[in-house]
């Protein structure tokens, strides 16, 4: 329950003469575009605008302009009016108005859900308790906000966790978090504690893991939330291990912090699955361009020696006169044609990832339980959902335009073979996160670019 009290004209002067500022104008006057439509439904714009004034006084400063209103800067006035689009000339109108004024301050208090503050027993106990131990009045006055704003706190979060509470549908599956496994660790501890390296055995525990969390049923919605309560709650169920739950007293609380607790876990395991998947493609791109290089190196020394080899034949050729001659020298030279025959062509560097691809084996399991999407890239997103069935496709079916040039050229090298293809996948998959052209809702630091944007007003 919020609060509001009158403040004598001084302090209000004193108030308002803070808002010039361009900062706070922006800050405390400025509409949210649901408020904007909500606003703009009265018949006259100058009741409009008088309204909004009142509604932003009250929301952003608790400031009551019934009888004030010849305080408010243009500055405020002009920045209001223009976001409504009025014309602010008749707005003394508006004020002149009592019972219109009145009406509308009384709408703003309901919708706010602010009520008078008063001094009630449980309020007049705490003063009394204040006063008892300190006679400093700035300490008193901080103690006593400190008091009502932990009771605030209290209350709030209380309405939070039944909120979170009514969306788990199952609390059953939730308590097994708390059941100790044949090892005596917690499933909780085991999940809180998993830490992967750099591997495709790292993937796939995190992607195990993920499957596991989602067997516990839907996730909580934690969006009616701020991000800073989000980031509030993270960290004290970052603080928390399965004793300290156990013993909550507010079965509110403690289902909501199991709830909370695989919500935040599944966006930190898809984070993890993207980076570890990242970096390991990365390490067996690295090696496989290593080993492709020093190959080609040694066929390089290789082909010299050839070189100097074939020169010293055809100067041997040269010198033969006799048939005979000649065809003894042909039988001396059998043995370095078998050597010629034997050795490899340079190789390129899909050769060697071809050699590495089964250490990146888990491409069904990531596209099963990771779901990516697209706004600049539908034809990758189709690819994606279809990929497991594509062995039963043939090739003038499989659409491969939309691959970088270089993967293109290994698709059909290789035949459309089903290995270069999810290699592809890894890459693309990598390369299109890394530019915001692929992303996953469930993730958090993977999320759309537009999932960060706000209104522009």
């Amino acid at each position: 329950m919020k609060f509001y009290g009158q403040r004598n004209e001084k302090e209000l002067r004193l108030l308002i003469k803070s808002f010039f500022s361009e900062e706070n104008i922006a800050t405390d006057f400025s509409l949210t575009i649901d408020e904007i439509h909500r606003i703009k439904k009265f018949n006259k714009p100058y009741i409009s605008l008088g309204y909004a004034l009142q509604y932003l006084f009250l929301k952003n400063r608790g400031i009551s302009l019934l009888n004030l209103h010849d305080l408010i800067p243009k500055q405020i006035v002009n920045h209001v009016a223009e976001q409504i689009n009025c014309n602010p000339k008749r707005l003394d109108k508006y004020w002149a108005i009592k019972a219109t004024k009145s009406r509308n301050f009384q709408d703003i208090i309901k919708n706010l859900k602010y009520s008078r503050f008063y001094i009630d027993a449980d309020i007049d106990r705490l003063i009394y308790n204040i006063s008892l131990s300190t006679g400093n009045k700035f300490s008193m006055v901080k103690m006593f906000i400190e008091e009502l704003v932990s009771k605030g706190i209290a209350t709030t979060e209380t309405i939070i966790y039944k909120r979170i509470y009514d969306q788990i549908q199952n609390k059953d599956k939730l308590d097994k978090l708390l059941s100790i496994e044949s090892n005596g660790i917690s499933r909780f501890s085991r999940i809180k504690n998993t830490s992967v390296n750099t591997s495709s055995n790292g993937v796939k525990e995190l992607l195990k893991l993920i499957k596991e969390i989602n067997e516990y049923g839907d996730m909580v919605d934690l969006s009616f939330l701020s991000e800073s309560k989000i980031r509030y709650f993270n960290t004290q169920i970052q603080r928390s291990h399965k004793i300290r739950i156990e013993r909550f007293k507010d079965i509110y609380k403690k289902y909501s912090y199991l709830g909370m607790f695989l919500y935040f876990k599944r966006k930190e395991f898809m984070d993890m699955v993207i980076e570890v998947t990242s970096n390991h493609a990365y390490a067996i791109s690295k090696r496989s361009k290593r080993k492709t290089q020093e190959y080609n190196s040694k066929n390089q020394a290789k082909y010299k020696t050839n070189s100097d080899k074939l020169k010293m034949v055809v100067e041997n050729i040269l010198e033969i006169d006799s048939f005979s001659d000649f065809k003894k020298y042909q039988d001396s030279i059998s043995a370095l044609k078998i050597e010629l025959d034997s050795q490899e062509d340079d190789l390129e560097e899909i050769d060697f990832l071809l050699k590495s691809y089964q250490s990146i084996n888990y491409i069904n399991d990531l596209l099963d339980i990771i779901e990516f999407d697209s706004n600049t890239k539908p034809e990758l997103i189709k690819f994606l959902r279809q990929f497991k069935n594509q062995r039963n496709k043939k090739k003038n079916e499989v659409d491969i335009s939309f691959f970088d040039l270089k993967w293109q050229k290994n698709i059909k090298k290789y035949e459309y073979s089903k290995k270069v293809l999810g290699m592809t996948l890894i890459y693309t998959i990598r390369d299109c996160i890394r530019s915001g052209d692929l992303f996953v809702r469930e993730s958090k630091k993977y999320n759309s670019f537009d999932h960060y944007l706000i209104a522009p007003i």
